[in-house]
């Protein structure tokens, strides 16, 4: 059941369906509904912007002024208020993050 409500959304916004071990685990990530919606916030383009949330919480400056400081805390505060375990990263390979990125670099040449 789980598995084809995965294969259903990833269909529904016109997603390549990965690999089946891929959306199996996909479907066992323990995340809430709240929790996925709120993820799924953060790729929602910000209008004033045109940035994602998700690139607001990447984007962290360098310098260390006292302003940097509140805004890199308030990005904590964004990430820790998805309440997602901080041990859900270690059920993910080591290889997929470095996946991911060379996929995305290679989409933007596009």
């Amino acid at each position: 059941m789980i598995a084809g409500a995965v294969v259903a959304a990833l269909r529904g916004k016109a997603i390549m369906l990965p690999a089946t071990a891929t959306i199996e685990r996909a479907g066992i990530t323990g995340l809430s509904p709240e929790q996925l919606a709120a993820l799924d916030d953060l790729l929602s383009l910000d209008p004033e912007t045109g940035f994602t949330s998700l690139t607001s919480l990447r984007t962290i400056p360098t310098s260390p002024k006292p302003d940097h400081v509140r805004e890199i805390l308030g990005k904590l505060s964004a990430v820790r208020s998805l309440d997602i375990a901080r041990n859900a990263g270690d059920r993910i390979h080591p290889d997929r993050p470095r996946r991911l990125v060379r996929e995305g670099r290679l989409s933007q040449n596009f």
